[in-house]
């Protein structure tokens, strides 16, 4: 039995029936669609292309192929002299690691130079970046798809199955900028399908992996974390309760164990461990730095970037008002601060107050079993305000909203909600991709970025109602045109390079608190609590 208030079960518990089957049929040209979408955006160029010495995401994934495949696995995390950590060491958990070492194995028999130890960085032959890009896509299908069907089952189905699949913002990033977020991501939408189907085990084993792969999954840890206790505490009794509980700790317990147990078989594993775990900050989303950005050119849609920079701002204007021009003014050129907005102690405890709002939505998911709407909208909170709230931030962290709010336009219930859920979709999607624009723009990905929002535009004109298109459209491309043609055509002033910079990503944060605030307000009044009658 189904966990949410949702239609359909797995298609294994019976046989298909012809509408399921037209079902699948139709899902064939969108997954067609999908995959060719990929490799027309791996055709283009990737993040730190010829730019030495760091390079970019890019060398990152191909150096953690090399290290994995000519180091021991102990020796991973360690600094040596054949692993210098300042150039791209491994920052991200054990399964990652794995990936990488896998990928590498196979990397080894198409382009030998491409993983030599330490010859081979910067290696960007095009034997090496076609298959680079094709195990991105290959990773996709074997485990980011899978994840997307399994979970459509309970969020919306084939609609709900192609949204994933040709989620745009996930795309221009793993097969533009290159990364492997998909992977991630399918095992947190593994995750979610089994956490709908009651299947708590195997659901702490697919999110648990999704956080040995990488750390940012944290930003749905609340809502599992609520999901799976509240379905082991509505047990009959309170054996079951307790074996319920117990089932789901033995599984997250097995597979960290499983991942960690060549650290953990060492000579001194509390030491190995240790390192393992000591790298893992630099990209917690917790700690650290308010926002994590790499260059000056690009920033996150974060509060914390906007204050500091609008605060940069306010104090060179009132320097030049108290002072002459010809004085020097007292604060730095206008950049993007890397620094905490406050001092330790108080920034910490006003981003954890604000990071604490996540929580809230979550908890009802004690109560009962709920909608599948309910279980999406804690998501869609939770991630958010980790994105929006969290000490460190990256621009590419909109990736887990943005699949949240995939799943939150499939289930969400009948009335306005459901028949505007489709349109607000593909407006977050768009909004997403304009909260990047800077990014896509150091990558030189800006004909990626054009034929997505155009095709974004596309879709959305074509599902909203013929009195609706004006108004939404017109309130996305107006604001969008101008401020693109700002950062395109207008030099920002001298004293401010980072001006147009911040007007994008401050737009973009206004939006996405926005849409927290409009899903939790639904989400504490019940909207997504009902059943979609549709489906």
């Amino acid at each position: 039995m189904s966990a949410f208030a949702t239609a359909s079960s797995p298609a294994s518990s019976r046989s298909a029936s012809p509408r399921e089957v037209g079902e699948r049929g139709r899902l064939a040209p969108t997954l067609a669609a999908g995959v060719a979408l990929r490799c027309v955006v791996a055709l283009g160029p990737h993040s730190g292309q010829g730019t030495p010495p760091m390079y970019g995401d890019y060398e990152a994934q191909r150096h953690w192929m090399e290290l994995t495949t000519a180091l021991p696995v102990r020796s991973w995390y360690e600094p040596g002299p054949d692993n210098d950590l300042q150039y791209w060491g491994l920052d991200y958990p054990p399964l990652t690691a794995f990936h990488s070492w896998l990928l590498g194995i196979v990397g080894h028999g198409v382009d030998p130079p491409c993983f030599a130890l330490h010859s081979s960085r910067g290696h960007e032959s095009l034997r090496c970046k076609a298959f680079l890009r094709a195990s991105v896509l290959v990773s996709d299908l074997l485990i980011y798809l899978p994840g997307a069907l399994w979970s459509s089952n309970f969020f919306g189905g084939r609609r709900t199955a192609q949204q994933l699949w040709m989620l745009l913002p996930l795309v221009i990033i793993d097969h533009g900028h290159f990364q492997y977020n998909g992977v991630c991501l399918g095992f947190c939408l593994a995750a979610s399908g089994c956490v709908a189907r009651s299947w708590h085990v195997l659901g702490s084993v697919f999110f648990t992996s999704a956080l040995l792969y990488k750390q940012i999954a944290l930003y749905y840890a609340p809502v599992f974390f609520f999901a799976i206790l509240g379905q082991c505490l509505r047990g009959r009794n309170l054996s079951a309760v307790a074996w319920g509980v117990a089932r789901a700790g033995a599984a997250v317990l097995g597979t960290v164990l499983l991942l960690l147990g060549p650290w953990l078989l060492g000579e001194r594993p509390a030491a190995e461990v240790g390192q393992v775990l000591h790298r893992m900050p630099r990209g917690f989303p917790s700690r650290g730095a308010s926002t994590r950005t790499k260059s000056p050119t690009s920033g996150a849609p974060s509060p914390w970037c906007s204050k500091s920079s609008a605060s940069s701002l306010r104090s060179a204007f009132l320097c030049s008002v108290a002072r002459p021009p010809c004085w020097p003014c007292c604060p730095r050129p206008f950049a993007f601060s890397a620094e905490p907005p406050d001092q330790v102690g108080h920034g910490m405890l006003l981003k954890s107050c604000q990071c604490g709002h996540l929580f809230v939505p979550s908890e009802p998911l004690l109560r009962g079993p709920g909608a599948s709407g309910t279980f999406a909208a804690a998501l869609f909170t939770s991630s958010m305000s980790f994105f929006l709230f969290a000490f460190q931030v990256h621009e590419k962290g909109v990736l887990f909203p943005c699949l949240a709010f995939c799943l939150l336009a499939g289930a969400a219930p009948s009335g306005v909600t459901r028949k505007m859920a489709p349109a607000l979709a593909l407006q977050f999607q768009l909004v997403s991709l304009f909260s990047m624009y800077p990014l896509m723009v150091k990558d030189d990905l800006c004909l990626a970025y054009l034929f997505s929002v155009s095709a974004l535009l596309v879709a959305l004109v074509l599902q909203l109602g013929h009195h609706s298109k004006v108004f939404w459209v017109g309130s996305l491309l107006f604001p969008g045109l101008v401020a693109h043609a700002l950062h395109a055509l207008v030099p920002p002033p001298a004293r401010y390079p980072d001006l147009w910079t911040l007007l994008i990503t401050s737009a973009s944060c206004g939006y996405f608190l926005l849409s927290l605030l409009g899903v939790t307000y639904l989400q504490l009044l019940g909207a997504f609590d009902e059943k979609p009658k549709d489906l």
